[in-house]
Parts: C-alpha cells; sequence; structure tokens
C-alpha cells in the first residue's frame, strides 16, 4: 500500500497518473480515491472514477468521502461497482480487507519411473510393442487405473511422500490386440505437489448507507476459463466450482481431491454453500513408462 502514488498512463507511458492510495495484493490492484468537502459527492465525480478504473486498469476503485454521496451517485456507483466509504466510519480491519483476494490450492499426486506389468496367460506369442501401443490408446482405461490408485492413497493416513507403491489389480475384462488381459501390475514413486489457481476477476456489489457503514458489501471473484466463483461478504462465504475444468500441471499427475481454501478473512464457509460439479478424475499419458509383459499367475 503507497500513499500519493504515481503510475505511467498504460496509453502514454510519459504521462504519469496521480492515485491517492495505491494497493497491490496477490495480483489485485485497487485504487482509493479519496476528497474532503462540505456536500455530498455527486455523480460527476463517481462517473470520472469509473472512467480511471477502465483507463489504469485496476481491479476496482474505492471512493471515500467525508461528506457522503447523492442518491445518484450511490445509484451510479452500483452499477459500475465503484466501492464507497465514508471516511469517519472506516476502521482499520476495512482497510486491511482492501485488495485482499482468495486463494485456491490444488493438491497432486505425481507419478515418476512408473512400470506396468500387463498380466496375460500364454504371453509368449505377444507383440510388445503392438500391446502397448494399443494400451496408450485405451485412455480411459488408463485414466481410470490410476484415479484408482488415487482413491486408495487418499485413505491412507500416515504416508509421508514421496513413497513408492506396487499396486496389482484385475483389467475388468480389458482386452489388448484380441487377447483378454488378465490383470495389471503398477509400481511408482508417488509426489504431492501444490498449485494454486489464479482469480483474476474481482468484482464488488453493495449498498450505501450513510448512517451506518456496518452494512454487507458482496465480493465476486471469477476465474471463467476454470469456471470457479467465489461470493464472499463480511462473515458469509459461498463457493461455485467445476471440477472438470481444474488444470493438470503435468501429464503424470492427477487431482488428489484436496482443495485448500484462504478466503483472505475469518468467513463462515457452510457445506450447502459448496456447489461442485463434473468430475476431478484426471487423464493421464503414461510420460517415459515403462511398459512390460508378464505371465499371469507367476
Amino acid at each position: 500500500m503507497t500513499w500519493n502514488e504515481t503510475i505511467p498512463d498504460p496509453d502514454n507511458e510519459s504521462q504519469q497518473r496521480q492515485i491517492d492510495v495505491l494497493i497491490k495484493r496477490e495480483g489485485v490492484v485497487a485504487h482509493v480515491e479519496c476528497r474532503t468537502h462540505n456536500k455530498p459527492q455527486d455523480v460527476k465525480w463517481i462517473e470520472e472514477l469509473i472512467g480511471r478504473k477502465i483507463s489504469l486498469g485496476a481491479d476496482f476503485i474505492i471512493a471515500v468521502s467525508d461528506s457522503g454521496f447523492t442518491q445518484g451517485a450511490v445509484k451510479k456507483a452500483q452499477r459500475y461497482e465503484i466501492v464507497l466509504r465514508n471516511l469517519s466510519e472506516l476502521n482499520d480491519e476495512e482497510i486491511k480487507a482492501w485488495g485482499r483476494k482468495s486463494k485456491v490450492t490444488l493438491t497432486f499426486y505425481g507419478f515418476l519411473n512408473i512400470g506396468i506389468r500387463l498380466l496375460f496367460k500364454n504371453h509368449s506369442d505377444l507383440n510388445l510393442k503392438e500391446i502397448a501401443e494399443d494400451l496408450h490408446s485405451k485412455s480411459e482405461f488408463i485414466d481410470s487405473l490410476f484415479n484408482t490408485i488415487k482413491y486408495e492413497l487418499n485413505k491412507q493416513k500416515d504416508i509421508n511422500y514421496p513413497c513408492s507403491i506396487f499396486w496389482t489389480t484385475q483389467a475388468h475384462n480389458m482386452e489388448l490386440c484380441g487377447k483378454k488381459l488378465e490383470g495389471i501390475t503398477i509400481r511408482a514413486e508417488v509426489h504431492t505437489f501444490e498449485e494454486n489457481l489464479e482469480i483474476p476477476t474481482v468484482s464488488i456489489y453493495g449498498d450505501y448507507n450513510p448512517s451506518s457503514f456496518d452494512a454487507i458489501s458482496t465480493m465476486v471473484e471469477k476465474n471463467l476459463d476454470i469456471e470457479l466463483e467465489v461470493i464472499k461478504s463480511n462473515t458469509e462465504v459461498s463457493v461455485i466450482l467445476n471440477l472438470s475444468n481444474l488444470p493438470q500441471d503435468w501429464g503424470n499427475s492427477v487431482l488428489a481431491g484436496i482443495i485448500k481454501w484462504n478466503f483472505g478473512q475469518p468467513v463462515n464457509l457452510k457445506v450447502e454453500n459448496i456447489h461442485m460439479y463434473g468430475t476431478q478424475e484426471q487423464k493421464m499419458y503414461l510420460v517415459g513408462a515403462e511398459v512390460g509383459l508378464q505371465e499371469f499367475g507367476t
């Protein structure tokens, strides 16, 4: 947070633009503009701030007045998401919250040094290269195998990562090159890692009440690419998330199903306010995996 800051105009870098208070926090840019007048601030000032928000690329603008705002200014500010605050009613906690954005952290399982043994009866007459190519073409089968391993790992509470796994399962009527696959064995090193999701869009809505500045303002944070939306007030929060659109950091990894939320302030997150849809099962690409054949039953 810096006071009386100047920044280059995005359309004319040789021209400096003055900002009363500039707040930069975790990718969010907020401008605070202040006025001291005898009369309530009117719609003209709000229109100026709307133009500054667009021109200077601020995520949101907070207008602070020590004399209040006219009704026309309030309506205009609500429509264009300019936050209105009265100087005499501000408190330290609210000021600290300006520019604070929610964090979403995903936990992944990463698989290294993958070895796969395909179990067949009378496997000696099979061509390994052809079998491996057919296996890679069965993407849904591969995905289900590693997502099943994910669920088994989630059941274990005392694992220290990285760790080694050795897992054998039935093939559930899978055929490769016309030959029934009796079973499959997978060995791998499992690592965990975290990735933070970006929430680039921030909008603020609220009612201006000159007699009570404890009125709730609502902040809406969005990532349109993955259909993530966080809606929070001073005390409550709700979440909407499409699990199917969550990013995948690298090919040999799957989402562990662990999602950590940090809303930047103490809030009440109720189960009924968490709306998730889609699937968290992700594609596995078997990059660099070693594939071999083995006689079933040995």
